[in-house]
């Protein structure tokens, strides 16, 4: 995760398998990022990447076969609602992706990010200028 002047960035990887008896065919793989807030439901945050969002296409996926997809989500800091406290402007990053394949019910998956500590994931500082946090923790939302 890095904090620039203009964006924050996160570098991802995603290890998509098929855990079913039959191979999988025209997956697509939606993705991206957004800033976890209150001013939103719970539906708009864990409820997967918004239309057009960066996809990737896997053409078949056997039985037990697994396949990893890499990039990096960038969001430019005018589309970050901050969550405030005290004086501070915190960011909790949402990583979403949608998995859909043909004849197979749409699967997705939200990822909170934060730093790790005190067994709870710290959100990053906005406030303090630029920054590179290579140590990341992330919490799975079902």
């Amino acid at each position: 995760m890095s904090l620039t002047l203009m964006n924050a960035a996160l570098a991802y990887r995603l290890q998509v398998t098929n855990r079913s008896s039959t191979p999988l065919t025209g997956l697509s793989i939606g993705a991206d990022m957004i800033a976890a807030h209150a001013s939103m439901s719970r539906e708009q945050q864990l409820g997967g990447p918004a239309n057009g969002a960066k996809a990737e296409r896997i053409e078949r996926l056997e039985p037990g076969e697994s396949r990893v997809i890499q990039g990096e989500f960038r969001v430019p800091f005018s589309q970050i609602v901050p969550i405030r406290q005290g004086n501070a402007a915190l960011l909790l990053p949402l990583a979403r992706f949608r998995v859909e394949a043909e004849g197979a019910a749409p699967v997705v998956r939200t990822f909170a990010i934060g730093q790790p500590g005190n067994g709870a994931l710290q959100p990053f500082r906005l406030d303090q200028g630029p920054r590179i946090y290579p140590n990341l923790a992330q919490r799975a939302f079902a």
